[in-house]
């Protein structure tokens, strides 16, 4: 069963890590993400990106990256893909 991480208009748009963590539990399997993000638009930025890393190790969670808005971006956050961070290429 799916379950939401909130974002809205007073956050940005942004997901809070925080927030994902206390969401996590042990039937937590995948975490679907998405930036840039449709139908906002946001790009998570790479400090953000790092925290979600930190969640998805800690919790041992396989990480979906939906990233196939990469080349419409309107504001001025690079995309950063997920598996560019250090330590989250192939294999990890």
């Amino acid at each position: 069963m799916p379950v939401e991480v909130p974002a809205n208009s007073e956050d940005a748009f942004l997901p809070d890590p925080d927030a994902l963590r206390r969401r996590v539990t042990t039937r937590t399997r995948l975490l679907i993400l998405n930036s840039p993000n449709n139908p906002t638009g946001v790009v998570y930025p790479e400090p953000l990106l790092r925290r979600i890393a930190e969640v998805v190790e800690d919790s041992g969670l396989l990480v979906l990256s939906d990233e196939i808005y990469e080349r419409i971006l309107y504001g001025e956050t690079p995309h950063v893909p997920f598996a560019s961070l250090p330590g989250w290429g192939s294999g990890h």
